[in-house]
């Protein structure tokens, strides 16, 4: 089984803690989507307003930008975003814009 990578933001900034779960990340009403977060992204985002479930999708999909031609496998829009953007961070490029973070559907991958 492959070992989850914290998708929050103290993943840039190397100050991850604890294990990393999958988590559904919602505001209010509005779903943000599936997101792999250690303890310290949990935190976070809940200090700031989000409330965290650990609950997520099971399957990963791919995505990839428009912009740079990134990809990045994720179980949400949003968890793609950040891993492209942490990749942008990296290498000092502009980061794509949310709505250029698209899903690459693989016309071999067998539909359920």
């Amino acid at each position: 089984m492959e070992e989850l990578k914290c998708e929050g933001a103290c993943a840039t900034h190397g100050t991850c803690t604890g294990t990393v779960k999958e988590v559904v990340v919602r505001r209010a009403s509005e779903n943000w989507g599936s997101f792999c977060y250690c303890d310290t992204a949990i935190a976070t985002d809940t200090a700031n307003g989000f409330s965290i479930s650990k609950e997520g999708p099971k399957t990963d999909r791919l995505w990839g930008d428009t912009l740079h031609g990134f990809t990045a496998k994720s179980r949400s829009l949003a968890g793609a975003w950040m891993l492209i953007r942490n990749k942008c961070v990296e290498q000092q490029l502009r980061i794509p814009t949310y709505n250029q973070v698209k899903e690459i559907h693989d016309p071999f991958q067998s539909q359920p």
